[in-house]
C-alpha cells in the first residue's frame, strides 16, 4: 500500500499557476517527500507556519463498550470482541449485524471497525512544529467529466475528464516559517520547465473547452 501524509494549505497561501476557477477549500494534498507519512495531517496556516494535528485518547467507559457492542446486534463487549478473535475468514466477522449498503451513507453511519478498539477519541489540538527544510505535495485534478464507462448493469463511472492533471508544489520552510512554495509542475512528467509548461498547457485547453462548451 502507498503511505501518504494528508497536507491542507490554507486558501490565503498562494499555489502559483493553480487554476483559480477550482475551489480549494478543504483540498486534501498528498505529501510521500519531506514528511512523516505516518504522522499528520499537516496543515500551512495563514500564518505561513506549519502544524500537524495533536491527538490525545482514553480508555473507553464500561457504557461506552456497550452501547458499542449493542450498536453491532451483541449483549456485552465481551461477546463483541469475540467475534472478531474467532473470524478467520473475513475482516468483519459475520456474526457481525450490519447492512454494507447503508453503512456511511451518512455523517452518523459507518461500517465497523477492522477491530474494536478499547480506545476513543479525548481531544485533538493543531499544535506548530516548527519546520526547517523542504516538502512537496501534489493533487490530481480532475474536473468536468465527459466520457463514461459502463460497471455492471446500471452503474456509470467517468473515463474521461475535461481536466486532468497531477499538478505538484514544494513548500520551503526556514527556522518555522514559510519561504516560498514553488510549482514543480505536473508530477509523472520529465522534471523541470517541461513538467511545468505540460501542467500550464492542460489547464490553458480545459479554459479552452470550457468556453467553448458553455
Amino acid at each position: 500500500m502507498s503511505m501518504f501524509a494528508t497536507v491542507y494549505v490554507d486558501n490565503s497561501i498562494d499555489l502559483p499557476y493553480f487554476p483559480e476557477e477550482i475551489d480549494r477549500t478543504d483540498m486534501q494534498w498528498q505529501s510521500k517527500q519531506g514528511l512523516d507519512v505516518y504522522g499528520g495531517p499537516y496543515r500551512i496556516t495563514e500564518d505561513g507556519r506549519l502544524e500537524e494535528k495533536e491527538k490525545k485518547y482514553r480508555e473507553k467507559t464500561d457504557s461506552e463498550k456497550q452501547a458499542e457492542a449493542e450498536k453491532w446486534g451483541f449483549d456485552s463487549w465481551e461477546e463483541y470482541y469475540r467475534a472478531y478473535e474467532e473470524c478467520e475468514s473475513s475482516i468483519v466477522p459475520r456474526s457481525v449485524d450490519w447492512d454494507a449498503d447503508e453503512c456511511g451513507a451518512y455523517d452518523d453511519e459507518a461500517p465497523p471497525t477492522i477491530l474494536p478498539d478499547e480506545q476513543t477519541l479525548a481531544s485533538e489540538s493543531w499544535e506548530d512544529i516548527n519546520q526547517h527544510g523542504t516538502f512537496e505535495f501534489h493533487q490530481l485534478l480532475r474536473r468536468d467529466p465527459i466520457e463514461f464507462e459502463q460497471i455492471g448493469d446500471s452503474v456509470e463511472r467517468p473515463s474521461e475528464y475535461g481536466l486532468e492533471v497531477y499538478v505538484e508544489y514544494e513548500a520551503r520552510f526556514t527556522g518555522g516559517d514559510l519561504d516560498e512554495i514553488i510549482f514543480m509542475g505536473s508530477r509523472g512528467q520529465e522534471s523541470g520547465e517541461e513538467a511545468v509548461e505540460f501542467a500550464v498547457e492542460q489547464v490553458e485547453e480545459w479554459r479552452e473547452w470550457k468556453e467553448d462548451n458553455e
